[in-house]
């Protein structure tokens, strides 16, 4: 009974992630999203967990790893105080990122054995699913230059990174699996993923799902998959003709230097990163504060 309870909760949680706009409740500033909403319903879970079978918190290389980011993201929450940051606004980010500590640290203890790790996949695959057919619906799109959406999944970005994530895992249905019909629907649901990649107008997006491909095949050496290159190449092929202008333009953006420029959004990001690393190299310990890179960034580009 424990375990079933466990797994339907992983199901559920891994099904809200990529269905991010959805917002049910709010309590003062903060903002519960329906996956943090399932989130907490696992953090109450797992005392009720420990207390039935005082399992300890198992063994885990990335736990190191993951105490650091905690530490820097509460040593930036003490650089937004002192840098005048809005107290709310900082607990408020500060929170969010807290969370996804958080959730690695359930995760780990409550996914004990391979049924539970397909309660998470097999959750995650629906979620993408239902924000792929929104995205597709054109749910809730915003006016832009190219009539962008991300559906369900909120920024059109965010969706296709959650999407191509939702597609590794339908692949993983497909070739482990036994079910002939989950192998039959987690087939659908990657194509309605990566339809959803391609509606949503992300170039990368697009680009990350041809990269995780291409980084799977060869990290598990599985090159019997190049059997699925050629009908994706068909589908790909097809698809260039019947998307939309919209998706053209865009995608034609990122291959010459010359449209690179006309477009602006690629050079901006190689202009932030590089800030980004100017702006460790000044501040390597205590960091410039949440949501004040922008300003530390102005001043900065002005005093040159």
């Amino acid at each position: 009974m424990l375990s079933s309870i466990t797994r339907v909760l992983l199901f559920l949680t891994a099904l809200a992630v990529p269905l991010t706009v959805l917002k049910p409740f709010t309590i003062g500033p903060f903002i519960f999203s329906i996956s943090k909403t399932v989130t907490t319903g696992l953090l109450l879970w797992m005392p009720v967990v420990w207390i039935a079978t005082r399992r300890p918190y198992p063994r885990d290389r990335k736990l190191p790893w993951l105490v650091a980011f905690t530490f820097s993201i509460a040593v930036s929450l003490v650089t937004s105080f002192l840098e005048g940051v809005g107290a709310m606004t900082s607990l408020v980010v500060f929170t969010t990122y807290a969370a996804i500590a958080l959730f690695y640290v359930l995760i780990v203890y409550l996914v004990t054995d391979l049924a539970s790790m397909r309660a998470i996949v097999l959750g995650y695959v629906v979620g993408t699913g239902f924000a792929s057919v929104s995205v597709l619906l054109g749910f809730s799109a915003k006016a832009s230059v190219y009539d962008r959406t991300g559906g369900l999944g909120g920024d059109p970005n965010h969706f296709a990174y959650d999407a191509a994530i939702g597609i590794c895992f339908a692949a993983i249905i497909y070739l482990t699996f036994r079910s002939r019909l989950l192998r039959i629907a987690s087939m659908g649901a990657g194509l309605m993923g990566l339809a959803g990649v391609i509606a949503s107008i992300s170039r990368s997006g697009f680009v990350t799902v041809v990269a995780i491909f291409g980084l799977w095949m060869l990290r598990f050496r599985r090159f019997n998959v190049l059997v699925y290159v050629v009908p994706a190449l068909m589908i790909g092929a097809v698809g260039m003709f019947t998307v939309s202008d919209a998706w053209r333009d865009r995608m034609s953006t990122m291959m010459t230097a010359e449209s690179r420029a006309d477009d602006g959004s690629i050079e901006s990001r190689f202009v932030g990163g590089e800030l980004a690393l100017r702006a460790f190299a000044a501040n390597p310990v205590t960091g410039v504060g949440f949501l004040r890179f922008g300003d530390w960034a102005t001043e900065r580009l002005r005093s040159e």
